[in-house]
């Protein structure tokens, strides 16, 4: 796949950071080269719909500088990052 790096960065018309653009690259070129002009992908749906926890951490940061006295404050962190909330048992070696 790094063999393709160059032309993602060339189409890309950007620095490429992460990995995620070399498979939707492969996908298009396949195809493009099957004559197909047209593909839906789900590519972009986290974004618009806030699929990653980085995006409902960002609303409900905005609730709490708006909302600074709601009781839902500490209750939103726990259901975003449940396992964060949760007892760990302790295992101890002898």
């Amino acid at each position: 796949m790094g063999k393709y790096f160059a032309d993602i960065i060339y189409f890309g018309e950007r620095p490429v950071f992460r990995t995620a653009p070399a498979p939707l690259y492969l996908l298009s070129k396949k195809v493009r080269e099957e004559n197909f002009k047209v593909v839906l992908t789900g590519e972009g749906a986290d974004e618009i719909f806030g699929g990653y926890n980085i995006f409902k951490e960002a609303k409900i940061r905005k609730f709490w500088s708006n909302n600074p006295e709601s009781k839902l404050r500490s209750k939103l962190l726990k259901k975003l990052y449940p396992y964060i909330f949760q007892r760990q048992k302790i295992i101890q070696y002898s």
